[in-house]
Formats: C-alpha cells, sequence, structure tokens
C-alpha cells in the first residue's frame, strides 16, 4: 500500500492524473491534427513579431515530434497510477514528473519578449491566445504536475 492510499489522497491524485493526461492527450491529438494538414488554430500557435511575421515555421516532422512528447507526457502522468510499476521503476516516474513540472513552469514564465507571463510584444493574435490560453494552461498543468508529484513523495 503506498502512502498517498494510507493518508487517504488516492481519489484526489486519480482524478489530476487523468485531468491532466486528457489534456496531454488532446493537446497531442491537436498536433497530429495540424501535422497532417489541418488549420483549425494554426494562424495563433506560432508566436510572431510586431509587424505578424511567424518567428518560425515547424514542419510536419517537428509537429510529429512534438505530438510523442506530449503523448509519452500523458503515458509517464498515468504512470503515478501504478500501470507500469512492471517495466519502469517507480523513481523514473517520480523524476518525468519533475520534469514536466519545470517544463511547463519554464513555459509560462516564458522567454521574455513573445511567450509567456513577461512578454513584451502583447498585440499579436499569438501574444492574445498565450495571455487567454496558452500560459494558463501551462501554469495549470505544471501546478497539477506538482501536486501529483507531492502527493506521489
Amino acid at each position: 500500500m503506498t502512502i498517498i492510499r494510507k493518508r487517504g489522497l488516492w481519489g484526489m491524485t486519480v482524478f489530476l492524473v487523468f485531468v491532466n493526461s486528457f489534456i496531454f492527450f488532446a493537446i497531442s491529438g491537436i498536433h497530429i491534427y495540424w501535422a497532417l494538414g489541418g488549420k483549425w488554430g494554426s494562424h495563433s500557435a506560432i508566436p510572431a513579431n510586431l509587424k505578424g511575421k511567424k518567428l518560425f515555421f515547424p514542419g510536419v516532422f517537428a509537429t510529429i515530434i512534438v505530438a510523442i512528447g506530449l503523448f509519452l507526457f500523458a503515458l509517464a502522468t498515468l504512470g503515478n497510477l501504478g500501470n507500469f510499476n512492471e517495466w519502469i521503476p517507480r523513481n523514473y516516474i517520480h523524476y518525468a514528473d519533475l520534469g514536466i513540472t519545470t517544463i511547463f513552469y519554464l513555459r509560462a514564465i516564458g522567454e521574455f519578449r513573445y511567450v509567456g507571463l513577461f512578454r513584451k510584444v502583447k498585440d499579436t493574435d499569438f501574444a492574445k491566445q498565450d495571455k487567454k490560453i496558452f500560459t494558463p494552461l501551462c501554469l495549470f498543468i505544471g501546478t497539477v504536475s506538482l501536486l501529483i508529484v507531492l502527493l506521489n513523495r
């Protein structure tokens, strides 16, 4: 019996794991959709400069790599339920969750110009979506991942 079950926090852990896993699977699916040529949401998914020029143009391969990464994040998160204990040592799942927490908090903070809480460019389509959706979602994912880590100590 794990410490979580002894503390009576297993239900909360399961809920948080499913929430983050669902988000990761959904975002992974959106990236697959884009890799297959879908356009919905793609106009504001890439940062742009003040003139509206996109800062980079990810290709199909890069988009699929991101989708696979998000899918693996979902699996790592699901690993907190003990699904992979026979194949993956529990401490690897713990370190993966710490990595996920760090990645999403760093993404939320941003690079101080185009992305994140402290972005300077605020009037592009991306910046508006970043303020309303992307950065809050990253803070949410990071916080839920941190809670999962703390509940699974």
